[in-house]
């Protein structure tokens, strides 16, 4: 999924991009190569959608933080790295879809939101130190009939980052569905009960997500209905603090 090019030669970057996967977008920050687009960590990638690559490996840029859906688009301003991509930080009952970052803290910006009114940001671009996205009709409560315009500065949460390829990777939960494929539910196991509650999301083939569920804090197990679904291979990941892991979903005709 993404080559180098030396003037005369196409080379690639290790292994590339594992798994049914796209890349969207790239951009260089600091010296690192940021890529972002549907790619998961359970395809042997470093991590969920954005990753980074120093020249000769592959890392997580932002342990701490977990997205669930693919990033759109990347944008460097004003010496920040701009972030379009659904994700959220553990420990808080937000989901976000933009995030600035400048080798040290990473900060949501310009609202938060609680699924199912998901911020479907597409694209991200800078005009003098006002922001502009295109997006769904509706973006964080308000109606911005596809186009909005950012003049904003307070963000609403920082998480210290240092940019390094020696970053911790998040060990994978081990996770199981049953049955798979299902028709008309699924439960959701992971093997030893968490001391908080773990966010579960699904995903169709686009990065779309389509179901949102948690396993309350002390259980190991939660159900879905898969009703309001239709019949395809999807994408389930259980995350917390404490570990993550993705498995596929088969939703199997009624």
């Amino acid at each position: 999924e993404i080559a180098r090019w030396d003037g005369n030669n196409w080379y690639p970057l290790q292994n590339g991009i594992h798994g049914d996967s796209w890349v969207n977008t790239i951009k260089v920050y600091k010296n690192f190569l940021f890529v972002g687009g549907y790619f998961q960590k359970a395809d042997v990638n470093s991590s969920d959608y954005i990753m980074s690559w120093d020249g000769e490996n592959w890392f997580n840029p932002f342990p701490g933080v977990n997205y669930i859906s693919q990033v759109k688009d990347l944008m460097v301003h004003n010496d920040k790295l701009y972030i379009v991509g659904i994700f959220y930080i553990p420990g808080e009952n937000k989901i976000y879809g933009l995030a600035w970052y400048d080798g040290t803290n990473f900060c949501p910006f310009g609202g938060s939101t609680v699924y199912p009114d998901v911020p479907d940001v597409r694209k991200i671009a800078a005009l003098g130190d006002d922001i502009y996205i295109t997006c769904n009709q509706t973006l964080f409560g308000d109606t911005v009939n596809f186009i909005a315009r950012w003049n904003g500065t307070e963000n609403d949460t920082c998480l210290t980052i240092p940019l390094s390829k020696q970053t911790t990777e998040m060990k994978e939960s081990t996770l199981s569905l049953s049955p798979n494929p299902a028709r008309d539910f699924v439960t959701i196991s992971i093997t030893e009960p968490a001391a908080e509650e773990i966010q579960v999301f699904v995903s169709d083939c686009t990065g779309r997500i389509v179901l949102r569920s948690i396993i309350p804090k002390n259980q190991t197990a939660c159900e879905l209905g898969l009703g309001k679904i239709r019949a395809g291979v999807y994408l389930v990941k259980v995350s917390g603090s404490s570990g993550q892991g993705v498995v596929k979903l088969v939703k199997s005709e009624e």
